[in-house]
């Protein structure tokens, strides 16, 4: 049996805060393959995708599970220590971790120290607060994410979503949807055509994250799906141990 190890995994704001949060918390998250798999049809043959040394029927997986589970970055039982955009705040030589996350009007340009959020890439374990563990892992194409898919990767349900860019550029920025809702300030009821769905609405996410990098939702790349359990720090360090 091989042991789980312990790896970084980098989240957004948004991201982080969806898994946070107590009702309906994100469980999924996406990953894009690296490199992408190839299709390279055969004569008189359906075509066949090809990926180091696998093989995906086209239109289907190939490769059987535990063919995953060999080939995946991440496999059932690692632990993911989950790197954010964080503040180290010091004062007379004690220090404490901020986390925008939770505190996304912490006033970080003041005080001692180095000034600003920091970029999560750049957070040290030391400072990791949020500890996911594997549960499953498969592979799909981006597109064939459903609704409910799109609810476990934290997409907000019930047609009520914080108002953010990331969620939809165009009500960002137009204002295409409803009213604000008396009783819930801060949030909109979805009224827009490219966000009324929570697969839409995470595929906006998607290109967020990703179009810059060429993987951008019209490219329909090939993803790691992992399905995760969020656990203790203890726990997550006996699990790795």
């Amino acid at each position: 049996m091989i042991k789980p190890k312990m790896k970084p995994i980098l989240f957004s704001t948004p991201m982080v805060q969806a898994i946070l949060r107590e009702e309906n918390p994100k469980t999924n998250t996406r990953r894009v393959i690296l490199p992408q798999p190839v299709l390279e049809p055969w004569d008189g043959t359906p075509g066949m995708w090809k990926w180091k040394d696998c093989q995906w029927m086209d239109g289907g997986l190939g490769m059987p599970q535990s063919g995953v589970d060999d080939y995946a970055p991440c496999r059932p039982g690692d632990v993911l220590w989950v790197r954010e955009t964080w503040y180290l705040e010091t004062h007379y030589g004690a220090h404490s971790y901020v986390y925008r996350a939770s505190s996304p009007d912490y006033p970080v340009d003041v005080g001692v120290g180095q000034h600003g959020w920091r970029p999560s890439i750049f957070m040290p374990k030391a400072a990791a607060r949020i500890f996911l563990q594997v549960a499953d892992v498969r592979v799909e194409r981006v597109q064939e994410i459903t609704d409910d898919d799109a609810l476990n990767e934290g997409i907000p349900d019930n047609g009520w979503f914080p108002m953010d860019k990331v969620y939809c550029p165009r009500c960002q920025g137009e204002g295409l949807i409803g009213a604000l809702d008396p009783d819930s300030l801060g949030f909109m009821e979805i009224d827009c055509p490219d966000c009324i769905r929570p697969s839409q609405r995470f595929a906006n996410l998607w290109n967020n994250l990703n179009a810059k990098r060429g993987y951008g939702w019209d490219k329909n790349p090939w993803v790691w799906v992992y399905a995760f359990r969020r656990i203790e720090k203890e726990e997550a360090y006996r699990e790795a141990s």
